[in-house]
């Protein structure tokens, strides 16, 4: 187990130290502006590009299609205040982002390791990366859809 950890990029565990900052700053209620809120889809979505492109793309598409189904439950059951004039959010503290995150972190970082040590492995369960990182995609996704549709 400490060679895993120890043999880790350090840039690894720079994201890991984001993660954590961004999903303690979750926990907290406070006032994000709506354009911030698709910071985290995008760099999901851009951190998954080439399974748009592969043979798992349809699941890709479904599984984000349930994420967003999701995202839109949670939001509104813990929906914020919209802030016209200045095109922003007053979001309730929540632990489910920091939640999120660190699942979506432990998910790749295991399957990373599987992909370098052990890729029979990771290919067998690559469905299973395909569909929770979509989900959480989704989830973040439709978060920030939410708050764009009601701010119209």
């Amino acid at each position: 187990m400490m060679a895993i950890i120890t043999g880790t990029p350090i840039w690894v565990w720079g994201i890991l130290a984001y993660i954590v900052y961004v999903g303690i700053q979750a926990i907290k209620e406070r006032i994000v502006s709506i354009s911030k809120l698709f910071i985290i889809p995008i760099i999901l979505i851009a951190l998954r590009y080439n399974v748009f492109l592969s043979d798992y793309a349809a699941l890709c598409g479904f599984s984000i299609c349930g994420g967003t189904g999701l995202g839109f439950w949670v939001t509104t059951k813990n929906s914020g205040i919209i802030l016209k004039e200045i095109s922003s959010v007053k979001l309730p503290g929540s632990y489910i982002t920091l939640v999120f995150l660190l699942s979506f972190f432990l998910l790749k970082y295991v399957f990373g390791y599987l992909s370098s040590a052990h890729n029979p492995i990771a290919v067998e369960y690559a469905s299973v990366d395909v569909i929770v990182s979509s989900v959480l995609t989704g989830y973040f996704l439709d978060r920030g859809l939410y708050y764009v549709s009601r701010l119209r």
